[in-house]
């Protein structure tokens, strides 16, 4: 999540099953933060806008009940425009959602410190980071 929208080779980048051992460090490390495993998600390929959708974005009171959802291989990729904490010049980039998806995501997100936190693990353990509170928009 330090640099929003980057693709970072995971600690096991380039080896046979990466995605899955990425992953799985991902789900352990993130258990051992969170007491709630129900806010922990895994979804392989693409996430679809109704998945986003029906992910909680915690509460005015509790912003860290929103979900951290861990996506494995996807396919769908999307040309937009990043900006935000950890963004020094907003920049483009390709995004692993699909414009539905990216819609659900900035609805989800739209009510700062409230919203969803999303890890793309691709099939060769490189991982991208788009947290809640960065803003993306769709670039034709």
């Amino acid at each position: 999540m330090e640099r929003p929208g980057t693709p970072q080779a995971g600690p096991l980048a380039g080896t046979a099953d990466a995605v899955y051992f990425t992953a799985g460090l991902l789900v352990a490390s993130l258990l051992q933060v969170r007491e709630d495993a129900k806010r922990v998600a895994v979804v392989k390929g693409d996430l679809t806008p109704e998945q986003v959708a029906a992910l909680p974005i915690g509460t005015h009171a509790a912003p860290d009940d929103g979900a951290t959802v861990i996506a494995l291989g996807t396919i769908s990729s999307t040309r937009a425009r990043l900006s935000g904490p950890g963004i020094g010049e907003p920049f483009i980039a390709a995004v692993p959602l699909g414009r539905p998806a990216i819609h659900a995501r900035n609805r989800a997100c739209a009510n700062h410190p409230l919203g969803v936190d999303l890890l793309f693990v691709n099939a060769d353990g490189h991982l991208t980071g788009l947290p809640r509170s960065t803003r993306v928009e769709v670039v034709e």
